[in-house]
């Protein structure tokens, strides 16, 4: 019984994966070095096909973040920092290897911070959660200032994060630089089991 002939990728077929892998290799290259004119041009003439691009979920980074920081307070007075596993809060603290694991607290809380606590209604639950000391929203976090017994007050502000550079990290030992603080969420507590402002 003769052999079945293995049969080579037509011609055509070859062709264009080789022309979408420099086309694709074109455009990767174009976001990092300036290409030469003649590459230039056809990388444009290419581009409103849109048969290859840079997509992907970030697609871009910023250089910095918001960050929203969670205080408790048993007095109103001296207030703790709760510390969640992986997203920036100790300035010294280096960024976390987190994937292919992505914490969804410590991932929601960074889109939290680039829009205002009235349109992420989820933040003030969460807060009311730390009032209440539950166990399984305390389990998420890194660490819990107040283990002696649930915070009176609640209060979170958000400001700026970015990278220090190597001669800021030299000096200072630290990983972060934080801008000014402004307020997140208002400052709550329970009264009568329920979350309420604090004047």
């Amino acid at each position: 019984m003769p052999r079945a002939s293995r049969r080579s990728p037509p011609r055509v077929l070859t062709a264009l994966v080789a022309v979408a892998i420099s086309v694709s290799t074109l455009v990767a290259v174009e976001r990092f070095v300036p290409l030469p004119s003649p590459l230039a041009a056809l990388n444009c003439a290419l581009r409103p096909f849109s048969s290859v691009n840079t997509y992907g979920l970030f697609a871009t980074r910023t250089t910095t973040r918001n960050k929203i920081r969670i205080e408790g307070s048993t007095d109103g007075t001296t207030w703790r920092t709760y510390v969640f596993p992986d997203k920036p809060g100790p300035l010294e603290r280096a960024p976390a290897y987190v994937q292919p694991h992505r914490p969804r607290l410590d991932w929601q809380m960074w889109f939290a911070a680039l829009g205002r606590c009235k349109d992420n209604p989820w933040v003030l639950a969460f807060l009311q959660a730390l009032l209440e000391a539950r166990a399984p929203v305390l389990s998420l976090l890194a660490v819990n200032p107040l283990p002696a017994g649930p915070p009176r007050d609640m209060r979170s502000t958000v400001s700026p994060y970015r990278f220090t550079s190597l001669e800021e990290k030299r000096v200072t030992k630290q990983s972060w630089a934080a801008g000014p603080a402004q307020p997140y969420c208002p400052t709550v507590g329970l009264q009568s089991g329920h979350r309420a402002a604090v004047p």
